[in-house]
C-alpha cells in the first residue's frame, strides 16, 4: 500500500485527507487489476488531455506516413481522444480511482463507473493536484508492473524498451516542429524501418476494449477449473501464478504426445 496526503486550504484553516493506494499484487484483485490496465492501456494509445494530441498522434502519424492504414487509425484515436476530452472522459484519472483502495480510512468497494466518478469528485473536492496524480500512479504503475515483470517474465515483457519510443517519440515531435516551421523533412532509412515496427490499434468502435474484456471473462472460465475459489477473486498474482501453470501444463502436454508418437 502506497499513502498520500492531500492538504487543502491555508495555515490553521486547510483540510488534510489520507489516500491509501494499492500497489502490491498480493492484495491487489485480478478484477481490479484488469480494469486498472485496461484504462492503461487506453491512456497509452488514445491519451487523456490536449497535451496528448501533439505528444501522441500527431508524433505518431509522422512516424508512420508511408503506410496509409496506420495513418488511418491513428486519425480514429485522435478523434476518440478529442471526443473524450469534450465529455470529460480520462482513463488516467479512471485508472487512478481504481487504484485507491481507502479515503480517511473508508475502504473503497465501488469500483463500478458510477462508484469512479464518485471516487474522482471526492479527490477533486480534496484538492488533490493533477501533477501530484500523474507523478504518484506513475510510481505505482512501475511497481506493479516492476513486480509483474519479476515474477512473470514470460508473460510481462519489453519487446523493445521504454527508452527507444521515447527516444523515436522525441524525435518525431522534433520533426513536427520543422514540419510546422516550413523546413522540409526527409527520413531516413532507419527512421522508416523503426517507424514499420509500430503496431497501432484503432479504438474508434470500441472493439479493442471488447476483445481485451472477452480475453479477461474466456481466461475466468478457462482457469476455473484449476482453482477451488472464484477466479476474479484471486490477488494479481495468484491469477497470474495460475496462468503460468496452466501454460506451462499445455507445454508439457505437447512434449508427452510428441514423445509418444515418436516411441
Amino acid at each position: 500500500m502506497r499513502e498520500l496526503i492531500v492538504n487543502k486550504g491555508i495555515k490553521k484553516l486547510f483540510r488534510s485527507t489520507k489516500i491509501i493506494l494499492h500497489d502490491d499484487i498480493d492484495q491487489l484483485s485480478i478484477d481490479q487489476f484488469n480494469k486498472i490496465n485496461k484504462y492503461w492501456m487506453l491512456h497509452d494509445n488514445i491519451g487523456s488531455s490536449f497535451s496528448d494530441i501533439d505528444n501522441n498522434h500527431i508524433a505518431k502519424i509522422l512516424m508512420v506516413a508511408d503506410s496509409k492504414d496506420k495513418v488511418v487509425k491513428e486519425v480514429e484515436n485522435l478523434r476518440l481522444l478529442i471526443h473524450d476530452i469534450i465529455n470529460e472522459i480520462n482513463p488516467s484519472m479512471m485508472a487512478f480511482a481504481c487504484l485507491v483502495y481507502s479515503i480517511d480510512g473508508k475502504e473503497i468497494t465501488d469500483y463500478s463507473d458510477e462508484g469512479i466518478k464518485k471516487i474522482l469528485k471526492i479527490l477533486n473536492d480534496s484538492g488533490l493536484k493533477t501533477g501530484i496524480l500523474k507523478k504518484k500512479m506513475k510510481e505505482v504503475r512501475e511497481k506493479v508492473y516492476g513486480d509483474l515483470e519479476l515474477y512473470f517474465p514470460d508473460i510481462f515483457h519489453n519487446v523493445l524498451s521504454t527508452a527507444f519510443w521515447a527516444k523515436m517519440k522525441e524525435k518525431a515531435i522534433k520533426q513536427c516542429d520543422a514540419i510546422l516551421s516550413g523546413i522540409d523533412i526527409d527520413l531516413t532509412a532507419a527512421d522508416r524501418y523503426f517507424a514499420s515496427l509500430i503496431i497501432l490499434k484503432s479504438f474508434s468502435e470500441g472493439k479493442e476494449e471488447l476483445r481485451y474484456d472477452k480475453n479477461f471473462e474466456k481466461n475466468c472460465i478457462m482457469l476455473t477449473s484449476l482453482s477451488n475459489q472464484p477466479v476474479k477473486q484471486m490477488s494479481t498474482k495468484e491469477y497470474f501464478s495460475l496462468i503460468t501453470y496452466y501454460n506451462d501444463s499445455l507445454k508439457h502436454g505437447r512434449k508427452s504426445d510428441q514423445k509418444g508418437r515418436y516411441n
